[in-house]
């Protein structure tokens, strides 16, 4: 168990230290499809234990489709495209294609320098990453000293509780997460109907493709958890006997 509590904090500790390149480090000549999936892959690999699932052809497709980026040129991709993709494949965890395509348009309001739009949100990720990173390593810390201290007289027990308190953690936060999507899915609706009577038409196709896809995502990880449940039910019977 040491071995995971190790694994943790250097993750966190690479989390935390995590920061967007700054836009004159992104790539100053135009890449292939290839080349920016491995890029962008590359630069939030932390992020991931399978980088190359991370941005896939397919998404970029639709992204350009959907028209949250431009099309490339010559298939290739400029410096601010890339920087778009990079903002995108992170808020795509929170955000649907037609919420970051509404969101995107209030770029126009704030400045037309691609540059200082980069900096913003290079910015915000950096600043809520370092927040909620440092306040995760504190309960971590705690509940390592915890554990460190319980084993030494009872290994079971104190495995117990490390594991109870670490999925204590994960639990606020994850509720904390769904009550800040809320909050923000409200928002967004409030600014779609002051900007759109009704939804932006090229948005429509690459959506509905996105609910499908996550549908099917969502049904493959039922399966995936009633067989890895009945997997451990049998080796706890088979321990048992």
């Amino acid at each position: 168990m040491a071995k995971e509590l190790e694994s943790l904090q250097s993750w966190i500790a690479e989390v935390s230290s995590f920061a967007l390149p700054n836009y004159k480090e992104l790539p100053n000549v135009d890449l292939y499809m290839e080349q920016v999936l491995s890029y962008v892959n590359t630069t939030l690999s932390v992020f991931s234990d399978d980088p190359k699932k991370i941005l896939t052809s397919f998404m970029v497709n639709n992204y350009v489709k959907a028209e949250l980026i431009k099309e490339p040129s010559k298939k290739k991709y400029d410096k601010e495209q890339i920087g778009y993709l990079l903002a995108i494949t992170l808020m795509k965890q929170t955000l649907s294609m037609g919420d970051m395509a509404l969101l995107l348009e209030l770029d126009k309001y704030v400045t037309d320098d691609k540059r200082r739009l980069y900096d913003f949100y290079k910015t915000q990720e950096s600043t809520a990453l370092r927040n909620h990173t440092t306040l995760m390593k504190r309960h971590v810390d705690d509940i390592e000293r915890r554990y460190e201290k319980e084993k030494k007289t009872n290994k079971e027990k104190a495995r117990e509780h490390l594991e109870a308190g670490l999925g204590l953690i994960a639990f606020r936060m994850a509720t904390q997460a769904q009550v800040l999507k809320t909050l923000s899915d409200r928002l967004i609706e409030e600014v779609r109907k002051l900007m759109h009577d009704e939804p932006q038409k090229a948005l429509v196709k690459p959506v509905e493709r996105e609910e499908k896809r996550n549908y099917r995502s969502e049904k493959d990880e039922a399966k995936r958890l009633a067989s890895s449940k009945k997997a451990a039910a049998n080796k706890k019977k088979k321990k048992e006997k």
